[in-house]
């Protein structure tokens, strides 16, 4: 499989013993093997390999899907933002998922084989949400951007600036849920989101829940 745009789950195919099997998604290569006694699960990033061994039965699948960080994120423009007093700019940022390789049975998930690391997330310890975040640098685009990686998820937002004061932010902060993930034409969307900023400084964050039946 080519890498590219994918779908919110991707099968691993397990091999006959003996062989392996081989998709890139984006900048990752997933490889299974089967092997006497058990499966090996290779994750290579372009930068080094990791190694699971796997004891799985013969009804279980493999499948890698993106997921969204247990941490909260700080998200560091790239680009240079200023918002005029009373003002508010809408565009749209590519904030970077988790690959995860899940254990399917039957078509249910039963759970997390593992979580891969990658570089675009670095987390640190802040004192002011007293808790880990995950810092990534992400561009501010005006319009959806139209090759984003697909270990990611666009997140479509207005800035306000509700203080007296011209503001130009660094830094903004983004809270992601599973369920406020859709696939649409192919690309992880998120729910779309209001960041208020009412004293130059701090910034709340208001998600608009998805209508139900949205199509996916």
């Amino acid at each position: 499989m080519d890498s590219g745009s994918i779908a919110r789950r991707t099968q691993l195919l397990r091999p006959p013993h003996g062989g392996s099997a081989r998709v890139r998604i984006g900048s990752f290569e997933f490889v299974v093997e089967t092997v006497r006694g058990g499966v090996v699960l290779l994750v290579l990033d372009g930068k080094e390999a990791r190694k699971w061994f796997l004891g799985l039965s013969p009804h279980d699948e493999l499948a890698v899907e993106p997921t969204v960080p247990q941490h909260p994120l700080r998200l560091v423009l790239r680009d240079r933002v200023a918002l005029a007093p009373g003002a508010a700019l809408h565009g749209y940022v590519a904030v970077p998922l988790q690959p995860s390789v899940l254990l399917v049975r039957a078509g249910k998930v039963l759970g997390t084989i593992a979580g891969v690391q990658t570089d675009a997330l670095a987390a640190e310890w802040s004192d002011e949400e007293g808790a880990v975040v995950l810092r990534t640098l992400v561009n501010f685009h005006h319009r959806i951007p139209q090759h984003a990686d697909p270990f990611a998820v666009v997140a479509p937002m207005v800035l306000h600036n509700h203080s007296e004061a011209m503001i130009h932010p660094t830094e903004l902060p983004l809270r992601l849920r599973s369920e406020d993930l859709r696939e649409l034409r192919k690309r992880l969307i998120a729910a779309p989101r209001r960041l208020q900023c009412a004293d130059g400084s701090a910034w709340s964050e208001t998600v608009r829940p998805w209508r139900t039946g949205v199509a996916t």
